[in-house]
């Protein structure tokens, strides 16, 4: 029988295992190169629809910013502070976050509010009161009161008025700030209105407190209406800063219960008397 010489079968060597594990590490390296191509959009992609959808959820977040300034209780000698209010909710009754900081030469008061110690009532007018514990940083407790009313509207912010008092520590203080932000009743349409009563009693000579509010400012743009709730008969008739009589506004004679409307338009002080009562005199500052 002829042997045919087959081909030598060789062990495999020491280079034959390199360059074996050098190509499927080259093998291995294309796998994860394609990998990595399919893997990274949906990686970037789901990073975006989620930053996407917290952004969305943050959007819900409704937030108020005001400034304005703060006295102290000091009769004799009060001292004035610059205000700073920062306040965000996310319901109509829900604050979740929000601080004060009243501001003099000698004093900087800062405190935070304490969502779960709050109570806020937002209303369909625009108007909200607030109230709760503010505590600094040292937790100090205060109780903190805020109420505003809306007085302009626009597409996407609101301007409201406030009042408020900070108290605790044998300390008082109050404040009035112009705030902006998120309005939950938003409209389109301008809203600037204030109110002034000429209350019971408001003939007496000996009675104090002429007018509710005394001396508002106000907004340029501003309906001030007056509203006679006295028992008697009352005018609002404009004056000049040396109390002559002049034309711009002149009520004529309001009965109990009547009204008594004027827009002022024009930056400065206005002053006004009752010619029926000439010692009840208001002024109105427009800025």
């Amino acid at each position: 029988m002829e042997i045919k010489n087959w081909p030598l079968i060789l062990e495999p060597t020491v280079s034959y295992y390199q360059n074996l594990k050098s190509s499927s590490w080259i093998i291995n390296s294309k796998i994860n190169i394609i990998t990595m191509r399919i893997i990274l959009p949906i990686i970037a992609a789901v990073f975006i629809l989620a930053f996407t959808s917290t952004q969305s959820y943050a959007a819900e977040n409704f937030e108020f910013r005001g400034n304005g300034f703060s006295l102290d209780s000091d009769l004799e000698s009060p001292t004035l502070y610059k205000s700073t209010m920062r306040m965000s909710f996310n319901s109509l009754s829900e604050v979740t976050k929000g601080s004060l900081i009243i501001q003099s030469d000698d004093l900087t008061l800062a405190v935070r509010m304490i969502p779960e110690e709050w109570n806020l009532s937002y209303n369909a007018d625009g108007s909200f009161i607030a109230s709760g514990s503010v505590y600094t940083l040292q937790d100090t407790q205060y109780t903190m009161k805020i109420q505003g009313e809306r007085k302009f509207v626009a597409d996407n912010w609101s301007m409201w008025q406030a009042v408020g008092e900070l108290e605790g520590n044998d300390e008082k203080y109050s404040f009035q700030l112009v705030i902006t932000g998120d309005d939950r009743f938003a409209t389109s349409s301008q809203n600037l209105t204030q109110r002034i009563i000429i209350p019971t009693g408001n003939a007496q000579q000996h009675e104090r407190g002429s007018y509710i509010p005394e001396s508002p400012t106000v907004f340029r743009g501003t309906v001030v209406t007056w509203m006679n709730h006295d028992t008697v008969t009352h005018t609002v008739q404009s004056q000049d800063g040396d109390g002559n009589v002049i034309s711009l506004f002149n009520s004529g004679v309001l009965n109990p219960g009547d009204s008594f409307s004027h827009q002022f338009n024009e930056p400065g002080i206005y002053d006004y008397l009752c010619t029926l009562h000439p010692w009840r005199v208001g002024t109105v500052t427009t800025v």
